[in-house]
């Protein structure tokens, strides 16, 4: 029994800690600090994709998978994560700054009234000072006191305000052109969707569910091969195509404004 045990282990072998490479080849695995979201869904479909399921597939059509299917639904969905965050960010930014220019607006106007209320006080002028010579030609002005400091905070307040108003203002318009003009929120929703629906085609392969349960009761991936590669070459030709009458659109669009201005 324990021969038997030793002979067992000694025909095991420790494999390095590799993963298969899109290419075919093999490539160290990255740490987990290295590893990016796009990273691990490359290798749990890779091993999808290696599986015995899938063991009669050619070596075109699991290059196919890798280099065509994959690829361009992580690209698709990184893509959507980028533009959800800027959309985000900018929404944000714009939805708090509108609340504040308002409330900076007001503040300065309390800091200036407070201001010219105590100006009176700031400018009132001794009667030592004041008394001139009737028969002097030309009376000395009288020296004017310095505004007392609680005026000269009220002032410092409300310039600040007043200021930071503006430009947080111009801030929330600017930004809020940029996310218009560059439309990451639609950029985000259209990515985001094509990403789903390259993955929901991939799983229905892999489950020959779907348009592909016709082959289910052979489990023939190789047959429905040609089907699913037909159906993502149409999804990432639509998007080509949107994509393009999206810049037409634009153009003509420039060019309509370029021509009422003369």
């Amino acid at each position: 029994m324990e021969s038997a045990i030793l002979e067992h282990n000694q025909g095991i072998t420790v494999q390095p800690n590799y993963s298969p490479d899109p290419s075919g080849h093999s490539a160290p695995t990255p740490t987990s600090t290295q590893r990016t979201s796009g990273d691990r869904t490359r290798q749990k479909y890779n091993r999808l994709i290696d599986s015995p399921e899938l063991q009669n597939l050619t070596f075109l059509e699991k290059e196919f998978l890798r280099q065509r299917w994959l690829d361009q639904m992580i690209w698709f969905s990184d893509k959507a994560s980028l533009y959800r965050d800027r959309h985000y960010r900018i929404r944000i930014v714009t939805v708090i700054g509108s609340i504040l220019v308002p409330a900076m607006i007001s503040l300065g106007s309390v800091c200036t009234g407070a201001f010219f209320l105590q100006l009176p006080e700031a400018t009132a002028v001794s009667p030592s000072a004041a008394s001139t010579s009737p028969s002097t030609e030309s009376a000395t002005p009288a020296p004017i006191a310095s505004p007392p400091s609680s005026a000269s905070v009220s002032l410092a307040w409300s310039r600040f305000f007043l200021f930071t108003g503006l430009g947080l203002s111009q801030i929330v318009a600017i930004l809020a052109g940029v996310d218009q003009f560059f439309k990451f929120g639609d950029r985000w929703r259209h990515y985001r969707s094509t990403a789903e629906l390259l993955k929901t085609h991939g799983w229905q392969f892999l489950e020959l569910s779907g348009p592909y349960e016709s082959y289910a009761s052979n489990g023939d991936h190789e047959a429905a091969f040609p089907v699913f590669a037909n159906q993502i070459e149409e999804i990432i030709q639509s998007d080509v195509d949107g994509y393009v009458t999206q810049i037409a659109t634009q153009k003509s669009f420039n060019q309509g404004i370029d021509n009422t201005r003369f």
